[in-house]
């Protein structure tokens, strides 16, 4: 686990990516904030802006990470 956990903060190719990590975090985040909000009134419910501007930095992470393989794949 603490290999893991040294792997975010390491800029290897063979770590894991902190980007995803971040994005797989949001995404579970955002998903049982939306679960939890779907049971309550409207006016509990988080504003549109804010789920909005979460999808798009989760969009936004895995998007920078792929154009960071592509890149990586095309120097090779």
């Amino acid at each position: 686990m603490i290999k893991f956990i040294q792997g975010l903060f390491m800029d290897n190719p063979d770590s894991p990516s902190m980007k995803r990590f971040i994005a797989l975090f949001l995404s579970i985040l955002l998903g049982i904030t939306l679960y939890h909000n779907s049971f309550s009134e409207a006016h509990v419910a988080p504003s549109d802006t804010l789920v909005y501007c979460v999808t798009g930095l989760i969009a936004l992470l895995l998007g920078i990470k792929a154009v960071e393989k592509i890149f990586e794949i095309i120097k090779k």
